[in-house]
């Protein structure tokens, strides 16, 4: 077999795989689209009261992810991995290009819950290795089910 001959297989195995690795990426984010609403939170080893999770959600529309609660809105831009071992997502506050925070994080979904764990250090945000908001740390851990549709 060629140099060339090669090179080009190589090259379209790698194109080929980036756009399944795109397709993948795709139908994970098609999952999480609708609302979903806030049955655990948790950061620095404690837990947010029940009676707190009232009227906080997540809604995810296309490729953005707004945090809800009464009286305000944060909306992040995602991209998800789901090739990765937990799935990652990355949370895009603000422009990229104007030094808006991102956010990374892991997340699960199981039928109608999704757990997600967010390093909430806008500074140095590293990816968590798991669904730990323990004392002292960083992330924060959410546990969502989703609304009936």
């Amino acid at each position: 077999m060629s140099a060339r001959l090669f090179f080009s297989l190589c090259v379209l195995t790698t194109l080929r795989t980036g756009v399944t690795l795109a397709q993948d990426a795709k139908k994970e984010l098609d999952k999480l689209q609708g609302t979903w609403q806030v049955v655990e939170d948790a950061q620095g080893g404690r837990s947010v009261p029940p009676a707190k999770l009232k009227g906080l959600k997540f809604v995810f529309a296309g490729d953005k992810m707004r945090m809800v609660g009464p009286g305000w809105t944060t909306e992040y831009m995602v991209k998800l991995d789901p090739a990765t071992d937990p799935k990652s997502i990355d949370a895009q506050l603000g422009d990229a290009r104007a030094g808006g925070i991102l956010l990374l994080g892991i997340f699960k979904l199981d039928k109608d819950r999704l757990t997600l764990a967010l390093d909430m250090n806008a500074k140095k945000s590293a990816r968590p290795a798991a669904f730990d908001a323990k004392r002292g740390s960083p992330v924060r851990k959410w546990v969502l089910e989703a609304e009936k549709r």
